[in-house]
């Protein structure tokens, strides 16, 4: 069920959010989720409360999609931890667990009998249920995506409760939200940087004469990419009709040398291709580094230039 609500978004995400310097895969979660859950067993709620802070910091970090199935594990795992160790976020991410795993229940080869995380989950069960609030007036950008592993095709989520959301389009991005406070990139919307004050230089004093004449010395002027392209180009093309000149004077002492028809033929064509071949591209590369220097002679010249008024 869709409930459409009128809510202002939330451009923010949580403090807590990972730099993300690093991607935080499958084999990473599983391994911080079995140092939470075995610290639990054991009620080290100190270590458990840590891992549970690492695995939901880097959440934000995933680069695959949260399988549903694990997503209810981890938010369990993380709810608990951070509950037992005095962290009231824990409380959201309990009852986001219940709501997206209700048919799970503890066995004693999770946590012994008497455990408070037992309590803690029953809880979370009883209060959960919570339709999801969409975004009025809002549509998902191009792409896939997902908050807490299942699609959706709204920008719709439980309030007081935190979730994975994931974007895919040219990767996977995901996002750790409270509530319905989607990011800007849900909706295509541009991530404005934080402004960069730019520090301006120093202005240069102008020396004036008694006459009053003023002199600024103007940017050096940039070299024309089609020019620069004529001259080293002209280059390569006399290069090259050296090159065939030598082959032309190598096909021609193979002609000289040859005992037969069909070698004298063969060597003959060759050596007459290489030589007008060579003639053609040393023109041509001549021509272009000519005129290249010509139109910098004439208003391409590089060098520094004073510009006087009076």
């Amino acid at each position: 069920m869709r409930v459409p609500i009128v809510l202002s978004l939330m451009i923010a995400g949580p403090a807590w959010a990972e730099d993300c310097e690093t991607a935080y895969d499958m084999d990473a979660l599983f391994e911080d989720l079995g140092a939470s859950e075995e610290a639990l067993r054991s009620k080290n709620y100190a270590a458990s409360s840590k891992s549970a802070a690492a695995m939901r910091d880097k959440l934000s970090c995933l680069e695959q999609i949260m399988p549903v199935i694990i997503a209810g594990r981890a938010y369990r795992s993380i709810g608990a931890g951070l509950t037992l160790g005095g962290d009231d976020d824990g409380d959201k991410w309990m009852l986001t667990a219940a709501e997206v795993d209700p048919t799970f229940a503890y066995g004693v080869e999770d946590v012994p009998e008497g455990h408070p995380v037992r309590s803690l989950w029953k809880l979370a069960l009883s209060e959960a249920g919570a339709d999801p609030l969409e975004i009025e007036g809002k549509n998902l950008t191009d792409g896939k995506h997902f908050v807490d592993g299942k699609r959706i095709n709204f920008p719709s989520a439980t309030d007081e409760r935190f979730h994975v959301y994931q974007w895919v389009q040219d990767g996977v991005h995901s996002f750790v939200i409270d509530g319905n406070a989607f990011p800007p990139e849900a909706f295509g919307e541009a991530v404005e940087a934080p402004a960069v004050e730019e520090v301006q230089p120093d202005p240069e004093p102008v020396t004036a004469t008694e006459d009053l004449m003023s002199a600024t010395v103007v940017k050096q002027k940039n070299w024309p990419g089609e020019r620069v392209a004529m001259i080293v180009g002209g280059g390569a093309a006399v290069v090259g009709g050296g090159v065939m000149y030598g082959l032309s004077a190598g096909a021609h002492s193979r002609f000289e040398g040859s005992t037969t028809e069909v070698d004298m033929d063969k060597y003959k064509g060759q050596a007459n291709a290489f030589f007008v071949g060579s003639g053609v591209s040393t023109v041509a590369g001549a021509s272009a580094i000519t005129f290249g220097a010509l139109f910098f002679i004439i208003d391409g010249d590089p060098r520094p230039t004073l510009d006087f008024r009076f």
